[in-house]
């Protein structure tokens, strides 16, 4: 299967990633790193639903998708560095595994503070539309995308962490902007779940035997 990184940081992690996984322990394995990675989305989840001292609560979240991002981006790495790669298998737990973690996120985003739980509810929808669309095209047509449209794990944590932060910031000096009656927040996480959607739609208009890389990824 071809692995295909088109997000906006791939480049940094291409160069931070390897160096990352060398320096890890032997006794350190690619599933112990997937582990890691539920860990700190289940982390950065609590830590935005978090009740009382909210600062600790950003707190948590940034350390939890750091935790996220480092499991994320090193279990298939060190797997190719190890010799211990399993192709199919590993592809799937690595697949099952971002889908887990980014649906708890953005289902725990509705539940905090700084979302609705519709908006959260339709962020994890259009999520996991995209990643049915994005399974397909690996089944059919052998192609991993990693990222689309220059979007990616790495910057949808980013995204999140910025705006958790900037809504922290907003409430503390009780500012809720709006655009007409809608907040800004919801018409920010529609515009998203909107853009995952119609990515997946033409993911799936192009998963055909047929279909050329190039015009996949264009």
């Amino acid at each position: 299967m071809k692995r295909f990184q088109i997000n906006y940081f791939g480049k940094a992690e291409s160069w931070i990633v390897p160096r990352m996984v060398r320096a890890l322990p032997r006794w350190v394995t690619p599933d112990m790193m997937t582990l890691l990675s539920l860990v700190g989305a289940g982390l950065a989840s609590y830590g935005m639903v978090k009740k009382g001292d909210v600062i600790w609560g950003l707190v948590l979240l940034i350390c939890g998708l750091l935790l996220n991002w480092i499991g994320d981006s090193s279990d298939g790495a060190l797997a190719r560095l190890r010799n211990r790669q399993r192709p199919i298998l590993g592809f799937w737990i690595d697949r099952a595994a971002d889908t887990i973690c980014f649906v708890l996120l953005f289902v725990s985003l509705g539940a905090s503070p700084y979302l609705n739980m519709g908006s959260g509810l339709g962020l994890a929808g259009a999520y996991l539309f995209f990643q049915l669309a994005s399974l397909n095209l690996a089944r059919r047509n052998r192609i991993a995308l990693i990222g689309y449209g220059g979007l990616g794990a790495t910057e949808a944590r980013l995204l999140i962490a910025f705006s958790v932060t900037i809504q922290y910031v907003l409430i503390s000096f009780d500012i809720r902007p709006s655009i007409g009656p809608l907040p800004l927040d919801a018409c920010v996480a529609a515009m998203f779940s909107f853009g995952m959607a119609t990515a997946g739609v033409r993911l799936l208009s192009q998963a055909t035997k047929h279909t050329s890389r190039k015009r996949v990824l264009s």
